[in-house]
């Protein structure tokens, strides 16, 4: 009696554990549970009503490429806070619809709101950049900054802040 009940119970969980480890399962069970993303700026509004907000805002740069961290000097936030007033609506792009290769950006902002890591800013070359909390739930936003002028593009400011600016 133990042995069929050992034996029906390997035949009943065994596809049940093979079939739930599919990706294609698992994420046709998820599938009524989400909720989409209000909007395509939906973090991007968030993060710049957050820093309108705060007295207290200060940007951690990370380049990937040589591990270098610096934080943006006090001169350079004007020119960040130009650069988040400067973007327009037709600038994001749909996250599903996009083929690009979001895996290991350039350069890494870490947000600090009331000294708070707050959002993220993931810069992957001089023409695309994500934005999304350390802690979202949905895609992050994906904007295209190509359209924006060489003296305010984030890409542009980071790079000659890694690469030029020798202090601290």
């Amino acid at each position: 009696m133990f042995k069929k009940l050992k034996l029906l119970l390997i035949f009943l969980i065994l596809p049940i554990f093979i079939i739930s480890c599919s990706r294609n399962f698992s994420e046709n069970i998820k599938a009524p549970l989400r909720i989409s993303k209000p909007s395509l700026n939906f973090y991007t509004e968030n993060l710049i009503r957050a820093i309108k907000n705060s007295k207290n805002v200060q940007v951690s740069i990370f380049y990937s490429k040589t591990g270098k961290n610096k934080i943006i000097p006090n001169d350079y936030m004007e020119k960040f806070n130009l650069f988040m007033d400067s973007i327009k609506p037709s600038y994001f792009v749909n996250a599903n619809t996009a083929d690009l290769n979001l895996r290991d950006p350039e350069y890494r902002l870490t947000i600090f709101i009331e000294n708070k890591s707050s959002f993220i800013i993931n810069i992957f070359s001089d023409k695309f950049i994500t934005i999304h909390p350390w802690d979202g739930s949905y895609k992050p936003d994906i904007i295209d900054i190509s359209y924006l002028h060489e003296g305010i593009n984030i890409y542009n400011i980071v790079d000659f802040i890694i690469k030029n600016n020798t202090e601290k």
